[in-house]
């Protein structure tokens, strides 16, 4: 899962799809939601060069994580799809690379809502503020994929049931 840009300085962004089907439709409130993503790697450096932050560069650029609606398969089409609700930052040049966490219990509850209409799902995408810095340069973070033996996408919802 990459996000940034390519020596084609081609856009690169992330998505996750998470099926809800586990969630009980008798359940009476969500607690929680809080998406884990384990952040593996990155080359160059997407976060001075994304977001064209003068040397030195002190605040780094952001990966937003945007609440979307794509439907069962992902095509080219969905990367510009339209959000839902911008859900805030889920990484920068400071944090480790180790799992990153983030609440995004108002998009379950939405999705929940709209769960017939979303296909029992719950998507979400990551990118960076900026689409390319046109340097023929690969500028990306790497996250371990659901394919991953360890440290794959989690999305850990406490709620609660009659």
């Amino acid at each position: 899962l990459l996000v940034g840009d390519n020596p084609a300085n081609s856009a690169m962004r992330g998505f996750l799809s998470f099926d809800l089907s586990f969630i009980s439709s008798g359940a009476v409130g969500i607690e929680s939601a809080i998406l884990n993503l384990y952040k593996q790697t990155s080359h160059g450096d997407p976060y001075r060069a994304l977001e064209n932050c003068p040397i030195p560069c002190v605040t780094g650029a952001e990966i937003a994580l945007t609440h979307v609606s794509y439907g069962d398969s992902l095509t080219t089409q969905d990367f510009d799809t339209p959000s839902l609700a911008a859900l805030g930052y889920i990484d920068n040049r400071f944090k480790p690379f180790s799992t990153l966490f983030i609440d995004v219990t108002p998009a379950l509850q939405d999705d929940l809502v709209n769960r017939v209409a979303r296909g029992n799902r719950s998507q979400y995408r990551l990118n960076f503020p900026v689409a390319t810095n046109n340097d023929s340069r690969f500028d990306d973070v790497s996250f371990v994929t659901a394919d991953s033996s360890s440290n794959p996408p989690l999305l850990v919802v406490t709620y609660l049931i009659p």
